[in-house]
């Protein structure tokens, strides 16, 4: 079971249950293309990473990142890249929003 992701990343032992969006918050990244993302995780600690800025939405004045849900049943997702502080593109969020 492989699946390609956006830019030629392959991730092995992974099956997309569809694509969701995240809570998030966000600045400015490094690069004009970026936002620099902020994201709770369920146990309340935060993570952050650099993310495409086609990757994060709008929705109403609060700001969502575009993840692929792994797990639904304990809302496991795989993030666009690795976040700083874990190392991992996995990621157990609390809040997600259906695509």
């Amino acid at each position: 079971m492989y699946n390609f992701q956006k830019g030629g990343t392959m991730v092995k032992g992974y099956k997309n249950k569809g694509n969701v969006y995240i809570p998030v918050e966000i600045a400015e990244g490094l690069f004009s293309n970026e936002y620099a993302v902020t994201i709770e995780l369920a146990d309340g600690t935060y993570i952050s990473l650099y993310a495409n800025k086609n990757l994060v939405n709008d929705f109403d004045g609060q700001y969502f990142l575009k993840v692929a849900l792994v797990k639904d049943t304990e809302k496991r997702v795989l993030l666009p890249s690795e976040a700083f502080e874990t190392s991992t593109r996995w990621a157990t969020v609390s809040n997600l929003k259906f695509a």
